[in-house]
């Protein structure tokens, strides 16, 4: 059996919120591999250390953790230390590991991308990257304050460094086009490429009961947002929407699955708005998430003006469950997936009262609702469905193994 090394820093294990796209691709090549998954003793997501986790026993697949210390905000010094001791156990890991047949990374790290590009050249090893992010651009909208040219200035290092990520890859991998066409913009990276957004397993999707303590209120016209409590996305303005409603006694509620840094400065303003219609069910298993999510009208998107993400987990799993989506995000491709296919409406960023409008559209007209999310569901089945477009990087890995066959 060939061996594969996947090293991604940023990785939920099975038994860990959130579906994970490597800890997937990782199951799913061991069925024909000898797998290495490297990841972090510490959780990204949940900012905090691991212990051994006892769900990951599975045939021809190993777990390795790396040690680095931590940290508590996303944009802070600590966690550029702790990514440099990441890195540095990476390094001391590939001196006195065997020789992979194939290295799988996710980008960003910067560094670890540095180090496996390295590694690979010198060992005449084959070497795929998965593009995740727009770093370092992407860092810039958590520093909203700097100006732009100022940015590009102290970034030059940063640009720098991920040219030499890419330097000896063969082939590149991104969650969307607009990713991967930054990084062959502004890295000058030529190479091989697909796009296989993050997706979602809508067979797991069409087996999970809808939950029925939800179904009792179905009069109520449910809206609900996905994902991280974070500057990236205006929550605010969802509250002060659904606070309006409320106030109108329009019978609407928001529901927001999920956590993050923000989530009790938000709570806290829907408090103060006296916004009972606002519900914070925090985070929780995929499937009870699902099981709700199936009793909604309509999936909200509210990505703050200026942010660098495009296509992300939510919208995969809005398409695949089939929910009309309401959205404000400014990136072509997002926009451009909502639009051609009639899938849902946008309202304006951070204006709260076209959002209001634009609910009230949507509960008016079943008809025009009821297309959308037949759309929605379309674009899910067509381009999102992981069952079938991960068949793409697994006939890309088996590809570079056997071309000396």
């Amino acid at each position: 059996m060939k061996k594969i090394l996947l090293v991604a820093p940023y990785c939920n294990l099975p038994g860990e919120p959130y579906f994970n796209r490597f800890s997937y691709i990782a199951i799913k090549l061991s069925k024909k591999y000898n797998v290495t998954l490297l990841t972090s003793r510490y959780s990204h997501f949940e900012k905090k250390h691991r212990e051994r986790n006892d769900k990951f026993k599975i045939k021809n697949l190993q777990l390795e953790l790396m040690d680095e210390p931590g940290y508590r905000k996303n944009v802070s010094f600590s966690r550029l230390y702790s990514h440099t001791v990441f890195c540095n156990n990476l390094e001391s890991y590939l001196q006195k590991t065997d020789r992979p047949d194939l290295i799988y990374s996710a980008y960003p790290l910067i560094k670890s991308n540095i180090i496996l590009s390295s590694f690979a050249q010198k060992n005449n090893i084959p070497f795929v990257i998965d593009i995740q992010d727009n770093w370092p651009h992407s860092i810039y909208s958590a520093l909203p304050f700097l100006n732009k040219e100022i940015f590009k200035f102290l970034f030059k290092p940063f640009i720098y460094r991920a040219k030499k990520a890419f330097a000896n890859a063969d082939f590149l991998i991104s969650v969307s086009n607009t990713y991967q066409e930054y990084v062959k913009n502004n890295l000058n990276v030529s190479l091989n490429s697909d796009v296989v957004y993050i997706g979602a397993d809508i067979a797991l999707i069409d087996q999970i009961n809808t939950n029925s303590n939800y179904l009792e209120t179905s009069n109520t016209f449910r809206c609900v947002y996905i994902g991280t409590i974070s500057h990236s996305y205006d929550i605010n303005t969802l509250v002060t929407a659904f606070s309006k409603l409320d106030k109108k006694n329009v019978n609407t509620e928001l529901l927001i699955i999920g956590d993050g840094p923000h989530r009790m400065k938000v709570q806290r303003y829907a408090e103060n708005l006296s916004a009972s219609n606002v519900k914070f069910l925090g985070s929780m298993p995929y499937d009870q998430m699902i099981s709700i999510i199936k009793t909604c009208n309509v999936a909200l998107n509210p990505i703050r003006k200026g942010a660098a993400q495009s296509v992300t987990n939510k919208i995969s799993d809005y398409f695949c469950t089939g929910l009309p989506v309401l959205s404000c995000q400014e990136n072509k491709e997002v926009r451009d997936l909502i639009e051609s296919n009639a899938a849902g409406c946008f309202y304006e960023p951070g204006d709260s009262s076209d959002l209001a409008n634009k609910i009230v559209e949507l509960n008016s007209d079943a008809a025009k609702l009821q297309k959308m999310a037949n759309s929605s569901r379309c674009i899910g089945e067509n381009n999102f469905d992981r069952n079938i477009t991960y068949k793409r990087i697994f006939k890309t890995i088996d590809k570079l193994l056997n071309a000396d066959d």
